[in-house]
C-alpha cells in the first residue's frame, strides 16, 4: 500500500514522505517515481477532556478509535450547505486494510458528510468505508458532486488491476461513484479500475467534469515505459464509462532529456474555454539542487474535433526564487492568468525548509500571465518560514473579496523545538495589482498542550463568506479535523 512503512523514502521535511513506483518504474531523474504521502502518528489526547484553547473554528475532530481519520483532501459542498470529504485511513480492518507493516489498525479510508444541525454546528456521518478490494482503498483527493447529489472520487489503491510492489499486489487505483437514494444511503460503484499499464496507475488527484458529464483526472504513475503518469478522460456511455488517455508524461529518464513533466499529483483546473491546466511535481527542463527536476505547469488544449488534446508545458520551474515542486492545483481568472503554489523554492533560508545544506526555500505563490502563445511567471509572494507560512501543499482560491487564500503545512512559529510549526492559513490581499501577504491563523494542534487543528495539506473552499478546510492531524484526538474561518 502507498501508505505502508516499507514504501516510505526520506524527504527534506517531516510530514512529507515519498513512495516508490510499482515494478521499478523510473521517475523524475531515473530514480523511483515519487509523491507525498502522510504517515499517521499516535493520538495526542484522550477523549473526554476539555480543549485548553477553546476555538469555535474547530467543526469536527476525527478519532482513531472508531470511524475514519487523516483527511488529506479539501472539502466540497452541496446546495444544502452539507460538506463532504475523504479520509485516507481508518474504517475497514480486514484483508489489505489490516496489512500495515507495523501500523496496525490503519484501515483503507472512507467518505464522510458534515450536515448542518440548525444550531450553527455540523453532525458527521460516515457514508462509505473502503474495503481494500475491488472497491478501492486510500482516497487521497477531494470529491466532485453533481447536480443529482452523486459523489465521484478516486482511490490511489485497490481495484481490479494488478500493481506489484515488493511482490505484493496493492491494486492500481479506481474512480468511484457514490449514488444516494431517497433515504440518504449511498451505494458505491467503481466506474473505472486502472490496470497499471498505459492507462495509468495510482490516481491521487480529484476529478473535474465538463457540461456533458465527462470526467477528467490524472494518475501519478503508469502511461509509457517511464511510468511518469497520465491525464485521462472518462466519457459516460449507455452502460458505464469509457476511459481515454489524453496524455502520457515521459522523457524524464535523465536531466538532459526533453521532459514534459512527471508525477501529476494535483486535481486539474478546467478553464471556461475547455482547456485543462495542471502541475507536475517533478519533470521539466531544470534540475534542482536535490537532483530532481523542478516541476512544471502544463496545459491540455482540445482540438477542433473536441476529442484530441495537445499537451504543452507553459512553465518549467527553475528551483530558485521562482519556486520548485508544485504539488497543489492551479486556478485561473477572467483574463486567462493562472495562479498556484510551489512547496519549495523562493529563496528563504529557514532550517525546516532546507535539505541539509541545500537551501530550498519555503515555497511561493505564483502567477502565470498569458502573453500571446507564451506565459510569463511572476512570484506574488515567497514564504519565509518561522512565524510566517511555509511549504504549501495545496493551491490557492479566490475568495468573495477577490483575495487569494490558502494553507501551508508548516510555519506559524519560530520552531525553536524543531517542529517547523503546525501550519497556517494565509491570505494575499489584492490592491492596485499588488499583493500583501498576511497570516490569518497559526494552527497550534501539534503542541502537546493544544487540541487545535494541525498540518493542513488541503486547499480551502468558501461558502457564504466562511472558509472551510481540513487538517491531517490535530483536533481533539490528534487524528485530523475540519475547521472554519470567517473570511
Amino acid at each position: 500500500m502507498l501508505r505502508q512503512a516499507q514504501r516510505f523514502v526520506s524527504f527534506a521535511l517531516p510530514g512529507l514522505l515519498l513512495f516508490a513506483a510499482p515494478s521499478g518504474a523510473a521517475g523524475a531523474t531515473g530514480h523511483p517515481a515519487q509523491a507525498p504521502v502522510f504517515r499517521p502518528f499516535a493520538a495526542l489526547h484522550r477523549s473526554g477532556i476539555r480543549r485548553p484553547d477553546a476555538n469555535d473554528s474547530l467543526l469536527y475532530s476525527f478519532g482513531q478509535v472508531s470511524g475514519t481519520y487523516d483527511p488529506v483532501a479539501k472539502l466540497v459542498a452541496d446546495g444544502s450547505g452539507a460538506l463532504y470529504g475523504t479520509t485516507l485511513n481508518g474504517g475497514s480492518q480486514v484483508g489489505e486494510c489490516a496489512e500495515l507493516s507495523g501500523f496496525n489498525g490503519y484501515g483503507c479510508g472512507g467518505v464522510f458528510k458534515l450536515t448542518p444541525n440548525g444550531s450553527g454546528g455540523f453532525s458527521e456521518s460516515l457514508i462509505y468505508t473502503f474495503q481494500g478490494g475491488a472497491d478501492g482503498a486510500a482516497p487521497y483527493a477531494e470529491l466532485y458532486v453533481d447536480s443529482s447529489g452523486a459523489l465521484y472520487g478516486t482511490t490511489a489503491e485497490g481495484g481490479s488491476g494488478t500493481c506489484l510492489y515488493g511482490g505484493t499486489d496493492y491494486g492500481c487505483g479506481t474512480v468511484f461513484k457514490l449514488t444516494p437514494d431517497s433515504s440518504g444511503t449511498y451505494t458505491e460503484s467503481v466506474i473505472y479500475a486502472f490496470q497499471g499499464g498505459t492507462d495509468g496507475a495510482y490516481p491521487s488527484a480529484g476529478l473535474v467534469a465538463d457540461s456533458l458529464g465527462a470526467l477528467y483526472g490524472t494518475t501519478q504513475n503508469g502511461g509509457d515505459s517511464s511510468s511518469n503518469g497520465t491525464v485521462f478522460k472518462l466519457s459516460p456511455k449507455k452502460k458505464g464509462y469509457a476511459e481515454k488517455v489524453l496524455h502520457r508524461f515521459g522523457g524524464c529518464s535523465t536531466s538532459s532529456a526533453p521532459c514534459d513533466g512527471a508525477i501529476p499529483w494535483a486535481t486539474l483546473y478546467l478553464s471556461p474555454s475547455g482547456a485543462l491546466f495542471g502541475t507536475t511535481l517533478y519533470g521539466g527542463s531544470h534540475q534542482c539542487a536535490d537532483g530532481n527536476l523542478c516541476g512544471t505547469v502544463f496545459r491540455m488544449m482540445p482540438g477542433s474535433d473536441g476529442k484530441r488534446y495537445g499537451e504543452k508545458v507553459i512553465y518549467n520551474f527553475q528551483g530558485g526564487t521562482d519556486g520548485e515542486g508544485p504539488q497543489g492545483a492551479v486556478t485561473g481568472d477572467a483574463s486567462g492568468a493562472i495562479y498556484g503554489t510551489t512547496s519549495y523554492g523562493g529563496g528563504a533560508n529557514w532550517k525546516q525548509c532546507n535539505d541539509g545544506s541545500i537551501i530550498r526555500g519555503c515555497g511561493v505563490v505564483f502567477k502565470l500571465k498569458p502573453r500571446g502563445k507564451r506565459y510569463t511567471e511572476s512570484v506574488l509572494y515567497a514564504f519565509q518560514g518561522g512565524l510566517d507560512a511555509a511549504v504549501p501543499q495545496a493551491g490557492v482560491i479566490f475568495d468573495s473579496n477577490g483575495n487569494l487564500d490558502g494553507t501551508t503545512y508548516f510555519g506559524g512559529e519560530t520552531a525553536s523545538n524543531g517542529s517547523g510549526g503546525c501550519g497556517t492559513l494565509f491570505q494575499l490581499a489584492v490592491s492596485s495589482s499588488s499583493y500583501t501577504e498576511s497570516v490569518l491563523y497559526r494552527f497550534q494542534g501539534c503542541r502537546a498542550s493544544s487540541i487545535d487543528s494541525a498540518f493542513p495539506s488541503s486547499g480551502l473552499i468558501e461558502e457564504n463568506g466562511v472558509l472551510y478546510g481540513t487538517t491531517t492531524k490535530g483536533g481533539r484526538f490528534g487524528a485530523g479535523s475540519v475547521f472554519s474561518f470567517p473570511d
